[in-house]
């Protein structure tokens, strides 16, 4: 910050030189930090600028208070209500200024964009001490770079047609994606998986751009997705899910499905679903209890069928390009 030039107009006038000062802060802790924090938060605060003229004093107030507070016990009770009263301007105006349009970008970086960003930075900070052209070149590279890293990136994060199980321990869910535009999502509550799908909406729908999941349910019919008799149709793969309901007199022969979803909010003896079905995979959710998932576990690999913890193994994701 401190060589970040000053203009000469502003050096007789303190009360301007002050702010000026405090923006040149605001916007160098920004360039340094605004990678990591769109790394790990997905978002780049796009006032964040302007906020700081009035939320950095505060913070101020608010450190002296503190100190305060705990030096002068007697008169905590006023000190308390500064310090509370600091707080909720702080909230508030936060708040408000998140509601203006744009306040707030939502961005996906990997780490390796992250590094590119911070070498073009870098290499900026060091041409404009230094005035060498190999900065330049340095620079162009990096831009030429992460140009074509971009486009391939695009590329291959493009979303094809995707049959997720999620890794939840309150709700079991079922996501057939067949585009960005269009997928469709079973749940067995569907007021509970919203919650529990907080953070997968935040890391993997947004980044992936996918629009609001149609809600999938029995006897349930489209170009891309059948389910009926509890078991779900999808780019030639069928999940079958006792939990939805399996069908009222065994057939006379088991169904072939290539997954057999097992959760722990319905009690369906694990051999009773054997003479509905015949599964190539037995698939564990992770809202069994961890011995009943063991148990089907050892059943399922004397019989030799293949077994998928999901509780261990993580959400099974099946890509059916």
């Amino acid at each position: 910050m401190p060589h970040v030039p000053v203009p000469s107009w502003l050096s007789t006038r303190r009360w301007l030189l002050a702010v000026y000062k405090l923006l040149v802060v605001s916007f160098c802790a920004q360039l340094g930090t605004a990678p990591l924090v769109a790394y790990y938060f997905h978002t780049l605060p796009m006032y964040g600028l302007f906020a700081n003229l009035f939320v950095v004093p505060m913070v101020y107030v608010i450190l002296f208070g503190a100190i305060l507070f705990f030096l002068l016990p007697f008169v905590r009770e006023i000190i308390a209500v500064v310090l509370n009263f600091s707080l909720e301007v702080i909230e508030k105006l936060l708040e408000r200024i998140s509601t203006l349009p744009g306040a707030v970008w939502e961005v996906f970086p990997d780490s390796l964009e992250v590094i590119l960003y911070y070498a073009v930075l870098l290499t900026i900070i060091c041409y404009i001490f230094t005035r060498r052209t190999k900065y330049i070149y340095l620079l162009s590279s990096f831009v030429a770079f992460g140009g074509i890293y971009g486009v391939v990136k695009n590329y291959f994060e493009r979303i094809d047609p995707t049959l997720v199980i999620y890794n939840l321990r309150t709700a079991t869910a079922v996501h057939c994606i067949a585009s960005a535009e269009n997928s469709y999502l079973w749940a067995s509550d569907t007021l509970q998986v919203d919650s529990a799908l907080f953070y997968v909406k935040q890391n993997f729908w947004k980044k992936k751009n996918l629009d609001v999941p149609t809600q999938l349910f029995n006897s349930y019919v489209r170009p891309e997705v059948v389910m009926k008799a509890g078991i779900i149709s999808f780019y030639g793969k069928r999940i079958a899910i006792p939990e939805s309901g399996m069908p009222a007199v065994a057939p006379k022969k088991p169904i072939i499905v290539d997954y057999l979803l097992l959760s722990g909010r319905k009690h369906n003896d694990f051999p009773q679903a054997l003479s509905f079905y015949a599964p190539k995979q037995i698939v564990l959710d992770s809202s069994l209890p961890s011995s009943r998932a063991e148990y089907y576990s050892q059943i399922a690999k004397k019989m030799g069928i293949a077994v998928y913890d999901i509780r261990k193994k993580g959400a099974l994701v099946c890509s059916l390009e």
